[in-house]
């Protein structure tokens, strides 16, 4: 049984929902996880660090959430 979906637009809209959903997850998750890579300098200047320092407290985050992610 083969269905035409270019027939009904409605129904092409729900299978990409998923898809689009997806997508901006993705970017969200990114963009939370790349922004402290480019304020690094920033961030440092805040917490009166060396950015060496700024940025392995950064890689700890890193490291902690993906452990959690995979939990």
């Amino acid at each position: 049984m083969e269905e035409n979906y270019s027939k009904n637009p409605k129904g092409s809209l729900s299978r990409w929902l998923p898809v689009l959903g997806l997508t901006c997850a993705a970017f969200v998750f990114n963009t939370s996880e790349f922004i402290p890579i480019g304020l690094l300098s920033d961030i440092a200047k805040d917490f009166s660090t060396t950015e060496a320092q700024t940025g392995m407290l950064i890689s700890v985050y890193a490291w902690v959430s993906h452990c959690f992610l995979c939990l």
